[in-house]
């Protein structure tokens, strides 16, 4: 459960910095023809990812939850317990942005800190 944890979290922080979560409109007038023609607009839709709209910046709070949930996998129960509480807290906190997409992965480390199997 706790691997199951860490490969969620994994999948959640590679689609969210890499996957296209926005459009970008980009709107420009061009002239067609001589000057006696009405000018035309020309405009470009374009889906940039999270990392292309924030910068590189954005993958240190991306970072925080996979490392959590490998300490948790590395660690132990105990620390499962306290991975389940980092995860549920970081998704709580983000819960209007990113963090909605981490509550599956705490679920799984819930389950994992309640469970006797190490692994």
């Amino acid at each position: 459960m706790a691997l199951a944890s860490l490969l969620l979290v994994l999948a959640a922080s590679s689609i969210l910095a890499f996957a296209p979560t926005g459009t970008s409109l980009e709107a420009q007038q061009v002239q067609i023809g001589g000057a006696a023609a009405p000018p035309s607009a020309a405009v470009r839709v374009s889906h940039p990812s999270l990392l292309a709209t924030q910068g590189s910046g954005v993958l240190l709070p991306l970072a925080i939850p996979p490392s959590i949930a490998a300490l948790g996998l590395a660690l132990g129960r105990r620390a499962r317990a306290i991975a389940t509480v980092l995860l549920l807290s970081y998704a709580i906190l983000g819960a209007l942005s990113i963090g909605i997409f981490y509550l599956p992965a705490a679920a799984f480390m819930a389950f994992a800190s309640g469970s006797p199997s190490d692994a």
